[in-house]
This record gives C-alpha cells, sequence and structure tokens, in this order.
C-alpha cells in the first residue's frame, strides 16, 4: 500500500489497523535512555521487527 500524506490516505490506513488488516511486529520496549544500546543491537542484526523507545520521566 502506498499512501500520500493525506487525510484520507490516513483515515483508510487507520481502517486497516483497526480491522486487524494491518500488524506491526514490536520486538521490544525499551527506555529512551537505552537508544545506544538498541542501535547496536539492531545494526548487529539481533533486532526482528519494530523497537519502541518510551520517554523516561
Amino acid at each position: 500500500m502506498q499512501l500520500r500524506a493525506d487525510a484520507d490516505q490516513l483515515a483508510a490506513l487507520a481502517k486497516k489497523v483497526d480491522a486487524g488488516e494491518i500488524r506491526v511486529h514490536v520486538s521490544a520496549t525499551y527506555p529512551l535512555s537505552q537508544t545506544a544500546l538498541v542501535h547496536e543491537q539492531s545494526a548487529a542484526g539481533r533486532i526482528r521487527g519494530k523497537v519502541v523507545l518510551t520517554p523516561t520521566s
């Protein structure tokens, strides 16, 4: 699916996500303070899927 940055395309994408037609594999969640570690693991090919970095308070 190719998307343009417009409201209609984003709404269509949101519907597909809501319907379960599109799924994203999240490999892991890390605090933002571990960005360097995550980058190293990614470069070494040890991460499959997406990684979520969360802000720390």
